[in-house]
């Protein structure tokens, strides 16, 4: 196992030099992580090529977390089949509640990927009676409007139902005492509801702005039935956009969006993407796109950059003070035969975009080791045969090299902060 002590000292030196004391999270060693030749660790960090005011607009929340105990980050994920599978954004999520005692948050954004005959997260199980049909922001006309998930679940019958239920042994206890149910609001829509026993709960609010009802409950649940009752005889669809469980705990929410197969232009096709964000919240965004876009033989970067530069408008129209993290892909093959030269075209466009909208840029394509470097991963059983997905050790040892360098920004912006006054 690699340790960094010197940097875990340096921010935990950082931390008691302006006047808070040693927490007690500080007494294990958070850069903690599995040490491979072919990593470049020195190289997992968050680079600022432009204006980082909304990244230290972050930090300052963080701040009343980790030193007060109060308030939530909102971090929402945005990706591909990196993301859908929530290996890599649950190894996230988890080490992020453990920073703090007392942080608790809530597991957050949620979708019924097996309803959609695709594969859910081990985090929970998803059940349903009834039919529905699904569309997905990767087929080029999907036949229903998509939200944030970027998959839309559609039936017609007021006896459809769908389930919840999350497994405590694949993560974290998150008590859910408030649940958005986004879904599309029209005429010809059903009323949700949530069935807990023998009882049924109506909304609390419908936000039909945002797109969500919105249910409270006054002791913590941990199954998740939803049901439809007809507003009107008229009614006759109802399209599922996908769940948010939340709590009022301060700690962290660690939303995962993940597609597979999708990239910049599927998101582009989510019409009420950014009506969900602003439902959702989202502090910090991090946005894991552009293997799918590179995956080609005639990859043209000026339209990756202009559907690229499209979706950071909408982000920045729906959440103006987030910050945003771009993160360069991995690097892969291209259909098994060769390493694929378009990622580091890809890298440049991001490195552009970013400094023209003030995001954030955490370049893995160079940490994990640069062009055909997913070979040695593929060698140290970290990357699948397809050289383009990693495994769950793979996962997890990059979800531990990004969280590394989350932790390793947040100390430089806690060295440059001004003293409190009084401090020592």
């Amino acid at each position: 196992m690699e340790r960094e002590p010197l940097a875990w000292r340096a921010l935990a030196f950082l931390v008691a030099c302006l006047g808070f004391g040693l927490p007690a999270w500080a007494q294990d060693d958070p850069f903690e992580i599995s040490y491979y030749p072919f990593v470049d660790y020195e190289a997992s960090r968050i680079e600022f090529p432009g204006d980082s005011a909304r990244f230290m607009g972050f930090y300052q929340l963080l701040d009343s977390l980790f030193l007060l105990g109060q308030g939530q980050a909102h971090i929402v994920h945005m990706g591909g089949s990196h993301v859908q599978a929530d290996l890599l954004t649950g190894q996230l999520r988890e080490r992020l509640q453990t920073l703090a005692p007392g942080l608790t948050g809530g597991r957050g954004f949620v979708f019924p990927f097996s309803v959609a005959s695709t594969n859910n997260p081990v985090n929970f199980a998803a059940r349903h009676t009834g039919t529905w049909t699904f569309a997905k922001n990767v087929q080029i006309h999907p036949a229903t409007p998509l939200g944030l998930s970027g998959i839309a679940l559609r039936t017609s019958s007021p006896l459809s139902t769908i389930g919840i239920l999350l497994d405590r042994r694949n993560h974290l206890d998150y008590p859910i005492t408030r649940v958005k149910v986004f879904h599309q609001m029209d005429s010809l829509g059903f009323q949700v509801v949530l069935r807990s026993g023998s009882q049924t709960h109506y909304p609390a609010r419908v936000d039909s702005l945002m797109g969500y009802s919105l249910f409270e409950f006054d002791q913590p649940i941990d199954t998740l039935d939803m049901a439809l009752a007809k507003q009107s005889p008229e009614a006759c669809r109802f399209t599922l956009f996908g769940f948010s469980l939340e709590n009022d705990e301060p700690g962290f929410y660690y939303h995962a969006i993940g597609v597979n197969g999708a990239s910049t232009s599927s998101f582009l096709k989510c019409e009420h993407l950014g009506a969900n964000l602003r439902g959702l919240g989202g502090d910090l965004v991090v946005i894991g796109l552009g293997t799918n876009d590179a995956y080609s033989n005639n990859f043209v970067p000026e339209v990756f950059r202009a559907n690229y530069d499209s979706l950071l408008r909408d982000i920045r129209a729906a959440l103006p003070q987030a910050a945003i993290l771009l993160t360069v892909p991995n690097d892969s093959y291209l259909y098994r035969r060769h390493a694929n030269p378009n990622t580091k075209e890809v890298a440049t466009v991001i490195y552009d975009l970013a400094k023209e909208h003030g995001c954030g840029v955490w370049n893995f394509y160079r940490v994990m080791g640069g062009y055909n470097s997913i070979s040695a991963w593929q060698r140290a059983e970290l990357a699948q045969a397809d050289k383009i997905h990693l495994t769950k050790p793979g996962y997890v040892l990059m979800a531990n090299l990004l969280f590394n360098a989350f932790l390793r920004s947040y100390g430089d912006y806690l060295a440059k902060r001004p003293r409190a006054a009084g401090g020592h």
